[in-house]
């Protein structure tokens, strides 16, 4: 039994993604072992708010878990993955909007000041040099990659805000895009990421 989970360990997400639409619970369970940190990084970075992440991460997953059958292999699985967490993000920022609020920033930033948030120097440490390697690694994406990269997951814009912004079609974002996380992955992965 133990080949069999070294085996899985070593198959590409591409090919665990295939057995997650055959509603593969150990491929799902490697899919999210790979890829929860990584994609809760992409998520609080849009929504700004743990609690927020947290609930995104769990939609995303579950949107990966219903809809894997609907991947197309023309760009990578993680990418694929990362677009739905993104999606998520937006609209979980879009309902928040449409809440009436009740405390201001203010009461969130005492309240993360006062120890509601649980980091410790070992996770701050893990957190800046995560963010050092992916730094360095964007800086090695093509700028016309890079912009649409930053503008989406930085920013939080849209597809459709980028390419206004821009001055390019719909489809040139979304090809930008692709090939810019496609090209991460790789950065990230040469770096010993998973």
């Amino acid at each position: 039994m133990p080949s069999s989970v070294a085996q899985r360990q070593v198959q590409s997400d591409e090919l665990l993604l295939r057995a997650i639409a055959r509603q593969d619970q150990d491929a799902y369970a490697l899919f999210y072992q790979r890829h929860a940190g990584q994609a809760y990084g992409l998520i609080l970075q849009i929504v700004k708010d743990r609690a927020g992440a947290d609930e995104v991460l769990q939609e995303a997953f579950w949107q990966l878990w219903e809809r894997a059958e609907q991947f197309e292999e023309r760009g990578s699985a993680l990418a694929w993955f990362f677009q739905i967490a993104r999606n998520r993000s937006l609209d979980y920022l879009r309902r928040q909007k449409a809440r009436p609020q009740t405390t201001g920033d203010g009461a969130v930033e005492l309240a993360d000041a006062a120890g509601g948030d649980q980091r410790t120097p070992e996770s701050e440490l893990w957190l800046s040099l995560r963010s050092d390697h992916i730094r360095a690694a964007l800086a090695q994406i093509p700028s016309d990659q890079m912009t649409p990269l930053q503008m989406a997951y930085f920013d939080g814009k849209t597809q459709q805000q980028i390419a206004q912004e821009l001055g390019v079609s719909l489809g040139t974002v979304k090809s930008r895009l692709r090939l810019g996380l496609e090209k991460l992955e790789h950065l990230l992965r040469a770096q010993g990421y998973p």
